[in-house]
């Protein structure tokens, strides 16, 4: 795709060190990664920034407040996004750690007697939790006339 034209520190760092190291015509050798993905660059143009444009560009390159040139260059890039393929690994290993559960569960199997007691603090094996009861709780008997 065509960038058009930026400056210093519009772009990913690593985008733009390996774009600003390249000369006009030129194009990366080789694939670079970026937190984006991966990009083969080619830099069509490269030109002097004048000082009113470096002054709306914002302060991106510290050698221009020294009184150094600041440039701008037009590039293209191939992008290769991995966003896919980060997901795809993601899947993958949950994948591999649910079977390595399953195997784990297979050849180690846990077998616990139907009479085996189970102590929880708190627990009350013969009510039901949470409806309440007694003469004053939410199942309390009603006669007839009562609402």
């Amino acid at each position: 795709g065509d960038l058009d034209w930026f400056p210093k520190g519009r772009m990913d760092p690593e985008f733009e060190k390996a774009a600003f190291a390249l000369e006009k015509g030129q194009m990366t050798q080789d694939l670079l990664k970026t937190s984006f993905g991966f990009h083969i660059i080619k830099v069509d143009d490269k030109r002097l920034l004048t000082p009113a444009a470096a002054k709306a560009a914002g302060p991106s390159d510290p050698s221009a407040a020294a009184g150094g040139q600041e440039y701008e260059i037009r590039a293209r890039h191939i992008f290769l996004s991995t966003q896919e393929a980060d997901a795809l690994e993601s899947k993958l290993i949950q994948e591999k750690a649910k079977r390595a559960i399953e195997d784990a569960t297979l050849k180690f199997p846990v077998n616990a007697p139907a009479d085996f007691p189970v102590n929880v603090a708190g627990l009350k094996p013969n009510s039901v939790p949470g409806v309440g009861g007694g003469e004053k709780g939410t199942m309390r008997p009603m006669g007839p006339n009562q609402k």
